[in-house]
C-alpha cells in the first residue's frame, strides 16, 4: 500500500484538498522516500520555483534534516531535487511541434535507462537522467520570429528542479507523464550520461530550433551570431516580418492535415487547397514564403518517403536532387511554385 500511495497518489491534486497539517505529513514522508531512492531532495516555498532554504547546494540531507523542515519551513511544500547528480534535460520550448523534435532528438542518443517526463507549464517538459561525476548547466537559448525566446537547459552541480508541488505561473501541480515520476524509480534506473553526452544533445537541440527559422541569442538577448550572412534563408526566416502567431498556427494545422492524409485520398487537391490559403497569409505578411514552401513540401511528401516523414522540416533539395523523382513529386512542386508566383503577382 505504501508503495501504491507513492506511484498513484497526487497529493497537490487531492479533492477534497489536504489540510495543511495533513500535506506537512505527507510531503515529509516523500522526501524520506526521494532521499531512499538516491536522490537529493530540498524544500521549495509553495507556488515557486526557486528554493529559500540558505546553502540548499551545499548543505548535508539526511532523515534529519528532512524531518526538521516539517517544523522550521512548514510553507515550503514543493520538493525540488538537487541536480548535481541528476541533471535535468530541461525542454523550455513554448511551440510544441518543436519541443516534440527536441525531445525526439534526446530519446534517440541517450542509453538505456527508464525515461521520466515531468511537466509544468506545457508544452515545456523536463526529463531527469543521471551522472557520476557532476557538471555545470549547458544551455542554449533562440529568439523565434514573434519575439518569444525558447530555451534548452541541461540543469546541473549548483541546481535543481522542482520535482512536485504546484507551477507558479499555472498554480496547477506539476505532474509527470504516466502518472511514473522519481518516487517510483531509483536513482541508479536513470538513463547514464555525462557532460559531453549534454554538449551534444545541445547541439542538436540548436539545430532544431534553427532550422525552425529561429535566431540564437545570448544572455543579452541579442543575436549570438551578428556576422552571420545576411542572405542566410534561416537569417531571412528570423528576421521576417510576416510571421504572426495565427499565420504559424495556420501553416501547423495545415501541414499536419496533409501529412495525415494516406495515399490516393486525394493529396493533390488538399496541397492545392492548402497552398492557395496559406500563401494568401504570405501576400498579407502574415507567414514567410520560404518557409511555406519547404513545409508544404515536406507535409505533401510526409506518407511517401518514410525518410522525409522523420523530418517534419526536411528541405525540398532532397526529393529534387533524386533523379528518379515521382511524377508526383513534380506535382507537388509545380502545384507550389505556380501558386507562388501567381498570388504574389496579384498582392
Amino acid at each position: 500500500m505504501v508503495a501504491a500511495s507513492f506511484k498513484d497518489d497526487l497529493p497537490f491534486a487531492a479533492s477534497p484538498p489536504l489540510t495543511h497539517g495533513r500535506l506537512r505529513t505527507v510531503v515529509t514522508a516523500r522526501r524520506v522516500r526521494y532521499l531512499t531512492l538516491g536522490y537529493q531532495p530540498i524544500p521549495i516555498l509553495s507556488g515557486r520555483k526557486r528554493p529559500a532554504l540558505d546553502n540548499w547546494a551545499g548543505i548535508p540531507i539526511d532523515l534529519g534534516a528532512i524531518s526538521a523542515w516539517a517544523d522550521d519551513r512548514p510553507g515550503e511544500l514543493s520538493t525540488g531535487v538537487r541536480t548535481k547528480y541528476t541533471p535535468g534535460f530541461d525542454i523550455d520550448i513554448r511551440d510544441r511541434d518543436v519541443a516534440d523534435q527536441v525531445e525526439q532528438a534526446l530519446l534517440n542518443m541517450v542509453p538505456s535507462g527508464t525515461i521520466l517526463k515531468r511537466i509544468g507549464m506545457p508544452p515545456k517538459r523536463l526529463i531527469p537522467l543521471r551522472c557520476e561525476t557532476p557538471f555545470k548547466k549547458v544551455s542554449v537559448m533562440f529568439k523565434a520570429p514573434d519575439d518569444t525566446v525558447h530555451k534548452v537547459e541541461i540543469l546541473g552541480d549548483g541546481q535543481q528542479f522542482v520535482a512536485e508541488g504546484v507551477h507558479e505561473d499555472t498554480h496547477q501541480p506539476y505532474y509527470w507523464t504516466d502518472n511514473v515520476g522519481l518516487l517510483s524509480v531509483a536513482h541508479e534506473a536513470l538513463p547514464l550520461v555525462d557532460e559531453s553526452f549534454a554538449r551534444r544533445f545541445v547541439a542538436e537541440a540548436g539545430k532544431i530550433m534553427r532550422s525552425a527559422g529561429w535566431v540564437e541569442i545570448g544572455g543579452n538577448g541579442k543575436d549570438k551570431n551578428p556576422g552571420k550572412t545576411k542572405n542566410s534563408p534561416n537569417r531571412q526566416k528570423s528576421h521576417s516580418s510576416g510571421s504572426s502567431i495565427y499565420g504559424r498556427t495556420a501553416l501547423r494545422d495545415e501541414c499536419a492535415k496533409l501529412a495525415a492524409m494516406p495515399k490516393d485520398s486525394g493529396r493533390n487537391n488538399a496541397l492545392n487547397t492548402a497552398a492557395f490559403n496559406l500563401f494568401q497569409l504570405v501576400a498579407g505578411g502574415g507567414l514567410d514564403e520560404n518557409e511555406v514552401h519547404d513545409r508544404l513540401f515536406a507535409a505533401a511528401e510526409a506518407n511517401s518517403s518514410p525518410r522525409t516523414a522523420r523530418h517534419p522540416c526536411a528541405r525540398r533539395s532532397r526529393a529534387e536532387k533524386k533523379p528518379g523523382a515521382r511524377s508526383r513529386d513534380k506535382h507537388q512542386t509545380a502545384v507550389i511554385s505556380m501558386l507562388v508566383r501567381l498570388l504574389m503577382m496579384t498582392s
